[in-house]
């Protein structure tokens, strides 16, 4: 079995799992490795959270990178857009044709990316795959193919996993590869060492498959080579990429420096509100210091006229509660941003006016342009989630639907979370708080969850003073995650970008949205129409929208949307669930998910569902929301139970190019209800 050119596309939210796949680029791949990144992520950028999981892993990170030609590929959807190279076949090398390397991101694969995946190459690694997975994945690759199943952990692989693929060979735990004389058998195969392991053939250990790769007698393709017959000449042709080295020094410890110019990880919440306060920080002389004294209290620094849920004159008549000249030392320029501080719940917001600090290492300042109003928001504000911030706000600041332009960087940042290139004046959005990357739960691609994530400080004149989006500047700690807006997408439609849709998109990623299903959403408001959008753009057959205003209902049909059932036409949860099955032939929706908030609505989802299906819960975020349901329904429904509360950092990339993408098909301006100047 002779491999050459490896495409990796990287477990990089689980290091672990990564570690194994690099394994396999040093023991299988003799020839070219070109690593696949998710627009999320970045290799220098994650190899500062993997520093924590062993300095072998690091090891292994470092040289990858020595040897890696990047081809970065931005999801889209069901499709895989790779940065303006065509997808075809990649060229055999003196090594044999070229491999896929992939781990098995638990079937939630589309078919559709597997096809273009299997295009790639002639033969295939994967680690940790879904046994749904490893099916496609051999049906589109052909008898043909070589197929490989890595498992690396010891003991029996576990049912549905990789256990119930078939495989040609195995990695063992021990590195060695383990030819296998049949498929893989459903149960009962254990690899933990070279004499284990079923049909071992001792002649494929790890030095026999090294010579088998290094195919003496057959000259390398190198820089001073041409290209074979048939062989294309271009960027992915041998003569362009570099000369791998040998396996002894492919071996050696490579202690690289280690790029550490890229920031983090994180997720958000959610978005109900539809509205973008601009900032006004264009002004001429705007950052200039102040003079002392206080300043006019009454000033108006911001003129808006309405959001949903608050009385005009808190928004229209902000105060500012005196100026302050920038403090000795805070920076070269000494200049002071401005801070909206909500000191009583329902209350009026005032201005207050600290010094913008200069950004340590691996941070960013970020200077806003544009802060959104989100449902939650509106929760603070009313005091309906006085648990989390106290009976009394104490000096409160809050707010994260956000983008703005670079203002400045921390010394060792020059790219984005997904490698680009990063400047001041560049336009950004970004995660605003931040998981650590290493525990359990973050490890398994639930950073939302992670029980040591950082949230911003609420408290006004906490330094670094900047740490939400009501205020002039955002100061996005070293960790955290940022993303260039694409061009194509203006300020308005960004904003709630980092908080609605990145949502919508994880938590439907997560109720396992495929092409052909029906979904129901519940809600046509910020959220259930992006949600709408989403669907759309996936391929779901059919899309049920329930809300009472007449408005949102022909927004969603708008957004794409095939039904829309209005609570004023259909009054009882009865006649709602009833149209439901009559528009599904009885059957029910694959997905339903709530949108509103209200805990009324949920045993009438779920209700909705057909057996096996998903029910998905964003909408709540106020305590207290309590309902009642037959737990035995739910058991012989065989219903599937998903939350989604925050996100994991590669859904706001991909929220990103989903808004490039779709630019001109949904109308996503209409979202924001009102822009105040």
């Amino acid at each position: 079995m002779r491999l050459g050119t490896a495409v990796l596309l990287p477990a990089l939210r689980h290091p672990v799992v990564l570690a194994h796949q690099i394994a396999s680029v040093d023991q299988i791949s003799r020839g070219r490795v070109v690593l696949g990144l998710g627009v999320g992520w970045s290799l220098p950028s994650a190899a500062r959270e993997w520093a924590a999981c062993g300095a072998d892993h690091m090891r292994r990170v470092r040289r990858l990178e020595e040897h890696v030609e990047v081809w970065r590929m931005l999801w889209r959807g069901a499709d895989a857009d790779l940065s303006g190279h065509t997808i075809g076949p990649l060229p055999w090398t003196e090594a044999g044709p070229p491999v896929l390397i992939t781990a098995g991101n638990r079937g939630e694969l589309l078919p559709a990316q597997l096809d273009r995946f299997a295009r790639l190459g002639d033969g295939i690694i994967t680690t940790y795959v879904h046994a749904e997975e490893c099916r496609l994945l051999r049906e589109r690759a052909g008898e043909a193919a070589a197929f490989l199943a890595a498992y690396y952990g010891g003991g029996v692989p576990s049912r549905g996993t990789m256990g119930l693929g078939p495989a040609d060979a195995v990695i063992g735990a021990d590195g060695a590869l383990h030819r296998r004389g049949s498929p893989f058998p459903p149960r009962g195969f254990a690899v933990e060492s070279g004499a284990q392991g079923g049909h071992h053939d001792s002649s494929l250990g790890s030095g026999r498959f090294r010579a088998l790769r290094a195919r003496p007698g057959r000259p390398r393709a190198g820089p001073g080579a041409g290209p074979g017959p048939g062989e294309p000449v271009g960027p992915h042709s041998p003569d362009h990429f570099p000369e791998a080295r040998p396996v002894e020094d492919a071996g050696r410890d490579q202690q690289g420096a280690g790029d550490d110019r890229v920031l983090g990880q994180v997720p958000p919440r959610r978005h109900r509100g539809g509205v973008v306060v601009r900032h006004d920080g264009d002004r001429p002389g705007r950052h200039a210091p102040r003079p002392a004294g206080p300043a006019a209290r009454g000033e108006p620094r911001h003129r808006v006229d309405r959001v949903a849920g608050i009385p005009h004159r808190l928004l229209r008549d902000v105060r500012s509660a005196g100026g302050r000249e920038g403090a000795a030392g805070t920076g070269p320029q000494e200049m002071t941003g401005r801070v909206a501080v909500l000191k009583t719940y329902g209350g009026d917001f005032e201005l207050r006016e600290y010094p913008v600090p200069d950004p340590e290492p691996g941070a960013v300042l970020v200077r806003l342009t544009r802060a959104g109003v989100c449902g939650s928001d509106l929760h603070i504000w009313r005091g309906e989630m006085k648990g989390l911030y106290g009976d009394e706000p104490r000096d409160l600041t809050f707010g994260h639907e956000m983008c703005g332009r670079v203002a400045r960087l921390g010394a060792g940042v020059s790219v984005d979370s997904a490698g680009r290139p990063l400047a001041e004046g560049d336009r950004v959005t970004f995660l605003y708080f931040f998981p650590c990357g290493r525990c359990p739960v973050c490890l398994r691609d639930e950073m939302g969850s992670c029980p040591r994530k950082v949230r911003p400080n609420r408290v006004a004149g906490t330094p670094p003073y900047f740490n939400n989006a009501y205020g002039d500047y955002y100061y996005l700690r070293p960790g955290g995650h940022v993303f260039r807006i694409p061009d194509e997408v203006g300020d308005d439609v960004a904003t709630p970008a980092n908080c609605a849709l990145a949502q919508v998109i994880y938590g439907l990623a997560r109720a396992g949205l495929r092409p052909g299903d029906t979904v129901v959403i519940q809600g046509a408001g910020g959220l259930g129409l992006n949600a709408v959008a989403v669907a759309r753009d996936a391929g779901a057959e059919r899309i049920i929208v329930v809300d009472r205003v007449a408005s949102r209902l022909q927004l969603a049909r708008d957004f794409g949307a095939d039904h829309a059932l209005s609570l004023g036409e259909l009054p009882t949860p009865e006649r709602r669930v009833q149209a439901v099955m009559d528009l599904t032939d009885g059957f029910g929706a694959d997905i339903v998910a709530d949108f509103v908030g209200y805990p009324e609505v949920v045993p009438e989802g779920l209700r909705m569902l057909r057996g096996g299906g998903s029910y998905l819960e964003i909408g709540s975020i106020a305590p207290g929301n309590v309902f009642s349901y037959d737990a035995t329904a739910l058991v012989r429904g065989n219903a599937r139970l998903v939350a989604a509360s925050n996100y994991s950092p590669w859904a706001l990339g991909r929220a990103l190019a989903f808004l490039r993408k779709n630019a001109g098909r949904f109308p996503f301006e209409r979202l924001v209800s009102h822009v105040f100047p």
